[in-house]
């Protein structure tokens, strides 16, 4: 990957050391915290974290048909395993699947957590 573009990391637990070595081998870095508050008033209201955000923006990509991925068994696995549920204050929460890290489809969501438009890129599995 060339260090021109940026790569988006969940710094949080084991990601934070993913992160600095990132940043020490000079790649440009996003730290993205999925347990922070939404971005935006409006979706502060609607989504429990930044993770429910993000979900919920990806899950609205595919909706419009505004993303393609790759014909990989394990990220469509995932991804078709990935539920939601209602806090009892009606915000959105986004479940993992029970006693699974969803790797793979955190990595797609992750592609869109810089900017919620829909834009052109690759990811490789």
């Amino acid at each position: 990957m060339p260090k021109t573009e940026f790569i988006n990391v969940d710094s949080i637990g084991v990601g934070a050391g993913v992160y600095s070595q990132l940043k020490t081998l000079g790649y440009k870095v996003n730290s993205i915290r999925v347990g922070e508050a939404p971005i935006s008033n409006y979706d502060s209201k609607r989504y429990l974290n930044l993770k429910s955000q993000r979900w919920w923006k990806l899950r609205e990509l595919f909706e419009k048909d505004l993303i393609a991925i790759p014909n990989n068994p394990k990220l469509i696995s995932q991804l078709s395993q990935m539920r939601y549920e209602f806090t009892p204050i009606s915000k959105i929460k986004i479940k993992d699947p029970e006693g699974k890290s969803p790797d793979y489809a955190d990595s797609l969501m992750l592609t869109i957590a810089a900017n919620l438009k829909p834009g052109v890129g690759v990811i490789e599995f």
